[in-house]
């Protein structure tokens, strides 16, 4: 077994309703939702999202 060191997170936060689920959807279908990600407070950042299993990453760049 390896030593392994975990640190929490800083901030908790709770997206307002409707949060996205985890339902299937279909070809041509579509949902909406809230999801919340912390940014340094700077705001610089790079955020990779895999918006499936089988999806490609996507890049979301903040200033």
């Amino acid at each position: 077994m390896t030593d392994t060191t975990t640190t929490p997170p800083g901030k908790f936060v709770v997206a307002p309703d409707p949060a996205l689920g985890a339902d299937e959807l279909y070809k041509g279908a579509s949902a909406t939702g809230n999801l919340v990600l912390a940014i340094p407070a700077d705001g610089k950042g790079l955020i990779r999202v895999t918006p499936g299993i089988l999806a490609k990453d996507v890049f979301i760049a903040t200033n």
